[in-house]
């Protein structure tokens, strides 16, 4: 060390100051000193725990640290001896023999295997060895209660075990059934639905809920079991060694039965908890549907908000929202701890009423069963729609009969009387300016937006008839807008795993993807980024480029009689963008 100052961090004021220092190769150093003085930052520093702040430390060789507390691993001892190194026989035991340990490792029961628990075990297995003379008598009165324990605790953990298991069980198929039916509902849910409902109330429901619903209700559960069966024991214990405390059962039940009455009776004027309470959660859910929201919002404009220098407008409009929930959360905790101190209260008459009956009958029992005593006292059905035949429809044909249809029941009707013949096979190209109802016309025909008069026919067969399901997996579309999804080609083109992979080139061949595809490393695996931002598909149709995303639709129906060309696109100049001519449109109509 010269000149060497050390801290234990650099912003702390200095332990060692300027110390000069040489220690020879070979030599015997102890450092003296008074409680307080340095001495264990001065070892520190030699480890290098300590930050030299000023001058310099130099070491040579490696280090052999005791430790002032001896630092057990939960280990066998030859692992605590060798420290994560290489075992060599003869080294090892030069290493015992230096530390005196062969007797005590041959008392061990399986040697240096043995497994240690910890530092303590250590101890008191060594004086329970030096004393094992004196204490054989003992362990042996004792060995009846360690029995009696120990088959407490095996029934005690099969019992938490299968409970657990069980209540696991039923809690994970409620909660699947609960997520799959709030799916099922929101994704059948009418177009007026998504267009009236923002979009944090949606994520509102599929996060804070559903973890209320998943996380709570199965806590509430377990944790009501669990005070049952510790009620009914507690009762039995407190009653077996004093019979008197039934007196004190009937007067508690009776004042609990009171508070309980108080709290949930409507005719109070100050409606205490349950009515609160249930207003509290109500504002709590409301005021945090905003906050999601508002992030589903920001989150994708974040660029737009940088560049018009908007940011702190929005997050003032942040701190609002998140001022109005937080509020809201901690006058419902706070109803919440409302109600735990009254029912404390309450436990804590019964803790007390008990304890007075203890020091009344003291001399009846011993202190011991007092202690424990004291310790123990404180779904509707719907109509299912009939399923077309699995070879519908075999032609195409699409009639449109005296169809009217609108996206709310309080708007004008978008179509009105709408009488339309598209035979199979035909072509059809709709034509109109902006906001005409093409894209309705469309919507309507998935049922996406529902038929408010009229019906559409196809083959003969009234969509309105049939389950959404069956009608939507025989229609093909191309959407205005296309989307893919994070995963390999093979998931976007075939999700279900129905089709081979010889059908999946072949419909990669008809959209004239295959080369762009068989040139990729990974082919029908090639992983697509979320809304494919690694991929763009592109199709040249009278000099304009188009995207697309056409394989999957042509693979899932390549039959399908209907679909609509997607918009306009800029140009793609990254190197996994492609052109096509436009035979490939010309090539995918489908045919009977």
């Amino acid at each position: 060390m010269r000149q060497a100052s050390f801290s234990w961090h650099r912003e702390q004021r200095l332990v060692l100051r300027d110390v000069d220092l040489h220690i020879p190769q070979g030599h015997l150093v102890a450092v003296v000193g008074h409680v307080g003085c340095g001495k264990t930052s001065f070892l520190s520093a030699i480890l290098g725990e300590l930050r030299c702040v000023k001058g310099s430390l130099d070491r040579k060789g490696k280090v052999a640290y005791v430790a002032q507390q001896a630092w057990i691993q939960n280990a066998t001892v030859r692992q605590n001896i060798l420290l994560k190194r290489q075992h060599h026989s003869c080294f090892y035991e030069r290493v015992v023999q230096s530390c005196q340990l062969q007797t005590d490792l041959a008392e061990l029961p399986a040697g240096d295997q043995t497994e240690l628990l910890s530092s303590v075990w250590i101890s008191n297995w060594s004086e329970e060895v030096l004393q094992e003379g004196a204490t054989n008598s003992t362990t042996a009165a004792n060995g009846w209660r360690l029995t009696i324990y120990g088959l407490l605790g095996i029934c005690q953990g099969t019992c938490i075990f299968f409970g657990t298991l069980i209540l696991g069980l039923c809690g994970l198929a409620a909660s699947s059934s609960l997520h799959d039916e709030t799916l099922s509902r929101l994704v059948r849910a009418p177009m007026s639905f998504f267009d009236t409902t923002p979009l944090g109330r949606m994520l509102n429901r599929f996060s804070k809920d559903l973890d209320q619903a998943d996380m709570q209700i199965a806590i509430v559960v377990d944790s009501l079991l669990e005070m049952l069966t510790d009620v009914l024991g507690i009762l039995l214990l407190i009653t077996i060694y004093i019979p008197s405390f039934m007196v004190a059962v009937l007067p508690c039940s009776v004042i609990y039965f009171i508070v309980q009455q108080i709290l949930t009776w409507r005719r109070l004027p100050q409606k205490l908890f349950v009515r609160t309470f249930r207003q509290l959660q109500r504002l709590e859910s409301v005021s945090r549907s905003p906050v999601f929201n508002c992030i589903a919002e920001t989150v994708p404009g974040v660029q737009t908000i940088r560049a018009y220098a908007v940011q702190r407008a929005f997050i003032a409009l942040s701190d609002t929202l998140l001022e109005r929930w937080i509020s809201s959360a901690f006058h419902l905790m706070a109803a919440e701890r409302w109600l735990t101190v009254r029912l404390n209260f309450l436990g804590t008459a019964v803790s007390l009423f008990t304890a007075c009956l203890l020091v009344h009958g003291r001399d009846v029992f011993g202190p011991a069963a007092y202690g424990l005593t004291l310790l123990y006292a404180l779904k509707a059905p719907w109509r299912v729609s009939p399923a077309p035949s699995p070879d519908w429809p075999q032609h195409g044909a699409i009639n449109f009969v005296n169809f009217s249809t609108r996206y709310r029941p309080d708007l004008d009707f978008v179509l009105h009387n709408i009488n339309l013949d598209v035979q199979p096979s035909e072509k059809v190209g709709l034509v109109g300016r902006t906001g005409s109802g093409k894209s309705t016309l469309t919507l309507s025909m998935f049922r996406i937006v529902e038929a408010v008069e009229g019906d559409i026919m196809i083959d003969d067969v009234a969509i309105s008839r049939i389950g959404l399901h069956d009608l939507r997996s025989k229609l093909t579309i191309i959407p205005q807008d296309p989307v893919l999804f994070c995963g390999s080609l093979r998931l976007n083109l075939d999700p279900k795993g129905e089709h081979t992979d010889d059908e999946v080139w072949a419909a990669l061949d008809k959209a004239h993807l295959k080369a762009f595809f068989q040139n990729k490393a990974d082919k029908l695996h090639f992983h697509i980024e979320e809304d494919g931002q690694n991929l763009r598909i592109v199709v040249m149709r009278s000099g304009k480029i188009e995207e697309i995303g056409a394989p999957g639709d042509l693979l899932r129906n390549p039959k399908s009689a209907f679909y609509a060309m997607s918009k306009e696109a800029g140009i793609v100049g990254d190197d996994q963008s492609v052109g096509f001519e436009r035979g490939s449109s010309r090539h995918s109509t489908a045919t009977p």
